[in-house]
């Protein structure tokens, strides 16, 4: 890009990107999967005493010694229930656990993991990973995602864990109980999601390549990973990894061997299918070329978590697994200490099932009885917010250590949102005894209720799961307690939590919304703010129903500079307007809202909307939301950004909502295809904070305001237009911002303002002028009057017609022509 600019000086970091290096071949370009996609993390396989130096896929380097590996095996079946792995990592010492919930940590300016070690094969029944060393250990820059940003998905449609599990190597913990059966032991790989029967959704984890559906198979993939099942899945995807998903209820129709998948595209339902043992689950794991050569399973807990949050941004999560296995009279320690919060974590408290309570992350407790329990954890932050989760407890008699407790499976859907009065399906099946009845309490009071499924007689009986309807009268935190005691007087508990909303006021928000179409998160704050400029629109009854647009965070940890300074974001409430304005502010943690138009309307043109507030507020409504519905009637995706402000303290007004947008811009692009969007026509539209930011965005694309972090980030974040409207800031002393800086490679522009706006034309005629000087195609709108901030918003005056001259302008331009 040419480095003359009309304006007097650039602002900005330059960027600096680092080149992907693949630490086992991915799929070739020519490969039907599509384009190669290196993986991020680093893979060493070391003995004890061994160094390596590792080069990291930044180009750093880390010198690596494994220094020893612990285990500790249960005295009931010598099965190793947890391995403790001390590293030196450039200099540094450190001790991780591996795998078993576990995710990677800082050591020496690096991230790592243990994802598994030799103390297993001791007496395993089977080598899932390919480890002939020690121990295995991964190895991550220490700002790296885990995955490239945008290229994998949360593989099932429910709330984290919102059932029984089995991530990892937690041992023989399978048909939802333990097995004392005098064979070698059966050391899990992969993650085991418990979930609904025939209700949960699986989804595509990743873009890939359908290679196996049931029984058929596509040809040349022999001598892999792919074992061909009739409940059972396999895709390969651009890193060149193997991807399973079993068990399942059904497939989806029409899915076959040498499809190209999207992430987030639908697999199946969640069943019992198959080597299930009988407990509806997803078994989902991933197998790559590990340092043997061979193929190993990839652990994939740290993946899944990392598309959790990036989806669905929890604000707290609640973690008290694996499940705990010990004999009558002897001491457990329950560990919640690898909670996490958004917010400073202000209790954790413990329900036991014989009723007891205990506070604090980790807590010592001696059961004295034989008995399968789950015990849970309620972890609570300084605003309120509230996680839970339910760890399992089996305790075997000392005396008769044959007899295996009863175990019951308790599951639950929908599970991504409950709400009041809205009906939930609850399930249970028992396992171990064919003696007694379920007692159902759902926690609110209400009568107890029994059932008597089959104890687990047919495995895969259609029927073997009981079923049970019920509604929440009132908003809160439930959980549910299903017991059953079997013939020698021993009970087993089974739990699950729920959390319950108030019911929806409007029409537009009637029912539980279904999985997210994409990569997206529920997002209570833009969900909650969409709602009320709805309700300020129109009435309950006039709303017409419709799905509530999916959220993406833009950064995958804190964004860059954030110090933790801002307090917690907040609506303002509303003032004495004709029309309410929705004010947002202390936002912290930016978004986009992907508001898509009819599938039949759509051209494949989007636009990144930036509200205008002088980067103090967010004016969200109307010129937002609003907007985003105008553009869907054009056919035009909707991106709205919901970006930082207020102003930080010491840094240009506008460089932590460029950040921003430069990032929104490149995310748009990444995700271009399973969106629907052409890469090609994405433009920008702001109105005053808002329209500078967007004018900003056009003239600094060359110069990325933050270093980059993953694979999103190599992509352009030019907008191919802009709309300004009404922009601010755009002149300083007569002259151009420094940030407005002008070449012959900005985008087309129109613009629209008001001759009676506080901030004169003049702002836009100055850039308009520039742009024309360097033959930039520009346009403009300059209505006699219409003040400042008429965004969406209808006055009667002739200015409200310039969402019509912005359309003509677009479609003049080209970019409202419809893909073919």
């Amino acid at each position: 890009m040419t480095a003359e600019r009309v304006s007097r000086r650039g602002i900005g970091l330059t960027a600096l990107f680092f080149v992907l290096t693949a630490s086992v071949a991915p799929v070739s370009a020519g490969d039907p999967a599509g384009a190669a996609l290196a993986p991020i993390r680093s893979v060493v396989d070391l003995d004890i005493g061994e160094t390596i130096e590792v080069v990291l896929t930044d180009g750093t380097k880390a010198k690596v010694q494994l220094l020893a590996v612990e285990e500790t095996r249960d005295p009931i079946r010598d099965a190793v229930r947890e391995t403790r792995v001390d590293v030196e990592v450039n200099g540094e010492k450190a001790r991780l656990v591996s795998a078993n919930y576990r995710l990677p940590q800082i050591v020496g300016g690096v991230q790592i993991d243990c994802p598994v070690a030799r103390t297993l094969y001791r007496n395993a029944n089977r080598d899932p990973w390919a480890l002939e060393k020690a121990a295995r250990l991964r190895l991550w820059p220490a700002r790296s995602p885990w995955l490239t940003q945008g290229t994998f998905t949360y593989p099932i449609r429910q709330r984290w864990l919102a059932s029984s599990s089995q991530m990892a190597n937690e041992p023989v913990f399978v048909d939802h109980a333990e097995r004392l059966a005098a064979e070698k032991i059966y050391y899990h790989w992969g993650l085991d999601f418990g979930g609904s029967e025939g209700q949960d959704e699986v989804v595509s984890a990743s873009d890939g390549l359908v290679v196996s559906v049931g029984t058929e198979r596509l040809a040349g993939h022999e001598g892999t990973p792919v074992a061909p099942r009739y409940d059972v899945v396999y895709l390969l995807d651009q890193r060149g990894w193997y991807y399973r998903y079993s068990h399942l209820h059904s497939i989806a129709p029409g899915l076959k061997p040498g499809d190209r998948i999207r992430q987030g595209q639908r697999i199946g339902l969640l069943g019992k299918e198959g080597g299930s043992g009988g407990w509806s689950h997803l078994h989902f794991d991933i197998y790559a070329k590990q340092p043997s050569g061979r193929w190993g399973c990839e652990e994939a807990y740290a993946y899944v978590w990392e598309a959790y949050q990036r989806e669905f941004s929890p604000k707290i999560i609640a973690v008290a697994r694996p499940h705990h296995f010990t004999l009558s009279g002897d001491e457990v320690e329950l560990d919640g200490s690898r909670s996490w919060s958004a917010e400073p974590i202000a209790s954790y408290h413990w329900q036991f099932s014989d009723g007891g309570t205990a506070q604090g992350p980790k807590v010592r407790r001696t059961y004295s009885r034989p008995g399968y329990y789950s015990e849970v954890l309620r972890v609570t932050d300084e605003k309120g917010n509230t996680g839970c989760d339910v760890v399992v407890v089996i305790v075997i008699d000392r005396d008769n250590r044959d007899r295996l407790p009863p175990s019951v499976h308790v599951v639950y859907h929908p599970s991504l949102e409950n709400y009041v009065g809205q009906e939930i399906s609850f399930k249970a099946r028992t396992f171990g005894t064919q003696a007694g009845e379920e007692r159902w309490d759902f926690g609110d009071g209400s009568p107890v209720r029994t059932t008597k499924s089959d104890g687990n007689q047919k495995p895969l009986a259609p029927d073997g799961y009981v079923e049970l309807k019920h509604s929440y009268e009132k908003p809160g935190v439930y959980v549910v307690s299903v017991e059953r005691t079997n013939e020698h007087g021993v009970r087993s508990v089974g739990r699950v939590w729920l959390e319950v909303k108030p019911a929806k006021k409007t029409a537009d928000a009637a029912a539980a919304p279904s999985a997210p179409a994409i990569s997206a998160a529920s997002a209570v704050a833009v969900a909650a703010t969409t709602a009320i400029a709805a309700a300020a629109e129109t009435t309950a009854a006039e709303a017409p129903a419709r799905p509530e647009p999916p959220v993406l965070r833009l950064w995958p940890g804190k964004a860059p500079g954030e110090k933790g300074d801002i307090g917690p974001e907040k609506t303002e409430p509303p003032k004495d307007e004709p029309k309410p304005i929705i004010r947002i502010t202390n936002v912290t943690e930016p978004t986009i809202t992907i508001f898509k138009p009819p599938a039949d309307k759509d051209t494949g043109a989007a636009v990144l909307i930036c509200p205008g507030g002088g980067y103090n507020i967010l004016a969200y409504n109307h010129e937002g939301t609003e907007v985003a519905r105008w553009l869907n009637e054009l056919g035009v995706t909707g991106v709205l950004m919901k970006y930082r402000v207020p102003r930080r303290a010491g840094l240009p007004k506008h460089l932590a909502p460029l950040q921003d947008a430069q990032r929104a811009m490149s995310l748009i692009r990444a995700n271009a295809e399973q969106w629907k969007i052409d890469p090609k026509r994405i433009g920008i539209l702001g109105f005053s904070a808002g329209g500078h930011l967007a004018a900003a965005a056009s003239c600094n694309f060359d110069q990325r305001q933050y270093e980059p972090i993953d694979e999103a980030d190599r992509l352009s974040c030019r907008p191919d237009f802009a709309i300004l409207v009404y922009p601010a800031y755009l002149v300083e002393k007569d002259e151009l911002a420094p940030e407005i800086r002008v070449a012959k490679e900005n985008p087309p522009t129109l613009f629209i303002h008001a001759a009676d706006d506080r901030i004169g034309p003049e702002n836009s005629i100055a850039l308009f002028r520039a742009l024309r000087a360097q033959g930039i195609p520009a346009e403009m709108h300059i209505y006699g009057s219409g003040g400042h901030g008429f965004g969406m918003h209808e006055n009667g005056q002739p200015v409200n017609r310039w969402p019509d001259r912005a359309a003509d302008w677009m479609k003049q331009q080209g970019w409202l022509k419809k893909a073919q």
